[in-house]
């Protein structure tokens, strides 16, 4: 081989092994990285799991309407008789109390 072949060579085994030691560093730094922290951290998206308790402080209208809805959907019958056979009327009940008792946040046909 002659001179400058050689010299390319050199060049492009120290190219390719700086890119490929590089590329794992990289890897290496994203796995620690992500085993070791807390996803929830500063989002808090589980703080509701880990509270002992929640706030039952509600007026007395805000109750009485809590203790009819609840009365309006125990009233609902039981929606499956096995494993293949299912009330389909109870479930439309159920759609149209859930429907008509929770705030609609989104487009109701999305």
């Amino acid at each position: 081989m002659t001179e400058p072949k050689i010299k390319i060579w050199k060049f492009l085994k120290i190219t390719v092994s700086s890119l490929l030691i590089t590329a794992l560093a990289l890897f290496t730094a994203a796995a620690i990285r992500t085993l070791s922290l807390d996803v929830n951290v500063g989002l808090q998206l589980a703080r509701w799991e880990k509270s002992n308790n929640i706030s039952l402080v509600i007026d007395h209208h805000q109750r009485e309407e809590l203790l009819a809805r609840f009365k309006e959907a125990v009233r609902i019958p039981t929606v499956s008789f096995s494993d293949t056979e299912s009330n389909t009327t109870a479930l439309r009940q159920f759609d149209t109390f859930l429907r008509k008792g929770t705030v609609t946040r989104f487009h109701p046909h999305i």
